[in-house]
């Protein structure tokens, strides 16, 4: 099977390629803790916008009570419907933006890395296996603390 990226237009063949997130273990050039990033999953029917001062990002699903106010959204560009959803959302608590272009940082000591776009940081551990769910939960719940819900203007 046969994906279509739309933000890359990047074609992934699912059967033949094994990695097809890219995903890629780093370490943090800074505090030197491990990292994973991998690109955003053409599955995930959300936009990812990050904060421009800490490492916190909000995924913009597509049903954001926000879509309604934004006139002829389906037709808009894509940067143009991310300039919409950064005019519309809250500033972070930590008093950033969350904006389309914002560096990717560090989850550990919140140092800008260099990453393309389309790609989201994690947690190194996030995605390995575990022996007990009480590793598995406190893992989640860290990561739960760098994904928001996103907050509109009023």
């Amino acid at each position: 099977m046969n994906l279509r990226n739309i933000k890359t237009n990047t074609v992934f063949n699912m059967e033949e390629e094994e990695n097809w997130l890219n995903k890629e273990n780093i370490k943090c050039p800074n505090c030197k803790k491990e990292l994973q990033i991998c690109d955003h999953s053409p599955f995930e029917h959300s936009y990812t916008m990050y904060c421009s001062l800490c490492p916190k990002r909000v995924d913009i699903g597509l049903y954001e009570p926000v879509y309604d106010d934004i006139k002829n959204y389906k037709e808009l560009p894509y940067k143009d419907l991310m300039i919409e959803f950064e005019n519309r959302l809250e500033h972070c608590d930590c008093g950033g933006k969350y904006k389309l272009n914002s560096k990717r940082r560090c989850l550990h000591c919140s140092y800008p890395l260099e990453l393309k776009e389309e790609q989201n940081v994690w947690l190194a551990e996030y995605w390995k296996e575990f022996d007990n769910e009480e590793d598995e939960e406190r893992i989640e719940k860290k990561m739960s603390t760098f994904i928001i819900s996103p907050k509109w203007k009023k």
